[in-house]
């Protein structure tokens, strides 16, 4: 049986897809919501915990809980829970980065959207080649705000970018938007 809180984050997921609560609206608080699903207000915040961190929604301390303006982008990227990173889906050992771009530059309008950045706010833009056992896995290409980490070096790039944000930096990941493609050679 599928835990409560999945249920109630599916529902409000759908719920936000189909655009009952659209983008910029505020969701009911959680003690309505424990009402509505007949459950605790723990249950209900796990669930909006995971909708946050999937990028559907934010909280505003003292003003509720808001749908995210790109929340419908959202409902084909990957839950940042299910990927952590590759260092911590495989064994560190198997995993090298190879750096092939590391930039600053300016964002397009798709990623300041995406990102939700200010007109002018730079960011990093990184593409590693990802290798599992010294064998090409994935080629994987970021775009983060330098706010976040404006001490990010190369170096850090041959390493888990995840680790050196949650142990170095000291940073709690919020959400990550993810578009995965496959071409065949």
């Amino acid at each position: 049986m599928e835990p409560k809180y999945k249920h109630i984050l599916e529902t409000i997921k759908t719920q936000i897809i189909e655009e009952k609560y659209p983008a910029g609206s505020m969701l009911p608080d959680q003690n309505t919501l424990a009402k509505e699903f007949k459950t605790s207000r723990m249950t209900v915040k796990k669930a909006l915990d995971m909708l946050a961190i999937e990028g559907f929604i934010y909280s505003r301390r003292g003003s509720g809980t808001f749908v995210k303006k790109n929340a419908l982008a959202q409902q084909d990227a990957l839950p940042v829970n299910d990927y952590g990173g590759l260092s911590r889906r495989f064994s560190k050992s198997r995993v090298k980065s190879k750096p092939i771009v590391f930039d600053v530059t300016f964002p397009t309008p798709e990623v300041k959207e995406r990102l939700e950045l200010k007109q002018n706010e730079p960011v990093y833009e990184i593409l590693r080649l990802r290798l599992v056992d010294n064998t090409p896995y994935a080629l994987e290409h970021t775009f983060m705000p330098i706010s976040l980490a404006p001490n990010l070096s190369k170096e850090i790039l041959f390493d888990s970018i995840y680790a050196y944000l949650t142990k170095e930096v000291k940073l709690e990941i919020g959400g990550a938007f993810r578009k995965i493609s496959a071409e065949k050679n």
